[in-house]
């Protein structure tokens, strides 16, 4: 694996306090509570790999936030905004503006928000079909995107297929674009993939008329989500009583929400593209372990080979 170093050299001669000391050794590391996550990583660890499902969102946390001299990459939903009109793309980039407001005011719950955010993907929905965009121009766009997958994907996900280990990819963009970036990036790795987001939907012309029940969105894209009928292939692996989650905004923490019921753990990891203290905070509230301006896959690959260890 890309990671392989002195620190991956001694993972199978280190306790999982010893480990987690180490992980914290990593500039980019941080963790409020320590002992909270020494105990995760031993109920996981004890449990074994069968038990193991990874949860993690699309984009900015499955793929980079920036290139290599910082520049912004695009989301999922940013691939279609690269190619609309530009009186729609205003009007996209004006939506999706005020649903960021919402999305980060601390005042509202989270069923306020998730109510707000269905109006919002509605809309955007319907400003992206009136464009008529076409199955060959999604196809032609995903593929000179500028999406880059984090640089160590590739490496975990030959290490979950080896290890038997589901991995349910969410977005609250388009199923399509995500599908053809990982058979771009990844090729046949993705057969234990299983991406949960908004498939659009085309007609005997392949022009986009309507995007696939349900609607996901940034506060739904969650396993309750699966037990609809359209995900029903899905639903067997939900039984694994552990977590891997992996996400970059606090509405991501919601992807394990009715797993956080279950007699496992979930193990949260979370990707802080865009610094500051008080975002800090937060995160640090909600995940295990939060990784600061990291591109890489890194941290989750040498959690992942721990937990491989007996």
């Amino acid at each position: 694996m890309f990671w392989l170093n002195s620190f991956t050299t001694l993972l199978p001669l280190l306790n999982t306090d010893i480990f987690v000391n180490k992980l914290l050794s990593l500039p980019q590391v941080k963790c409020r509570d320590t002992s909270l996550l020494s105990s995760k990583l031993d109920t996981i660890r004890q449990d074994e790999q069968t038990e193991l499902l990874i949860l993690s969102d699309f984009d900015y946390t499955f793929s980079k936030a920036y290139d290599l001299h910082g520049n912004p990459l695009l989301s999922t939903i940013g691939v279609i905004d690269n190619f609309l009109p530009k009186d729609l793309s205003t009007e996209l980039s004006n939506l999706w503006a005020n649903c960021l407001i919402i999305e980060t005011n601390p005042s509202m719950s989270y069923e306020e928000k998730a109510s707000f955010m269905e109006k919002c993907w509605t809309d955007a929905h319907r400003i992206i079909l009136s464009a008529g965009i076409t199955k060959s121009q999604i196809k032609e766009w995903s593929l000179m995107s500028k999406i880059e997958l984090r640089d160590g994907v590739n490496e975990i996900a030959n290490h979950l297929l080896k290890e038997e280990i589901p991995l349910i990819l969410f977005s609250a963009g388009v199923t399509d674009i995500v599908e053809i970036i990982l058979g771009r990036e990844l090729g046949q790795s993705t057969n234990h993939i299983q991406v949960i987001s908004n498939a659009l939907k085309y007609d005997k012309t392949e022009r986009a008329i309507g995007f696939a029940e349900p609607l996901i969105h940034c506060f739904n894209k969650n396993v309750s989500t699966i037990e609809q009928e359209t995900f029903s292939r899905t639903k067997t692996i939900l039984s694994r009583k552990n977590v891997l989650l992996m996400g970059d905004s606090l509405g991501d923490l919601y992807m394990g929400k009715e797993r956080e019921k279950s007699q496992g753990v979930t193990l949260k990891i979370g990707f802080l593209n865009s610094h500051n203290n008080d975002t800090l905070i937060e995160y640090l509230n909600g995940y295990d372990i939060v990784l600061i301006d990291d591109q890489t896959m890194q941290v989750p690959g040498l959690i992942l080979e721990f937990l491989s260890l007996q």
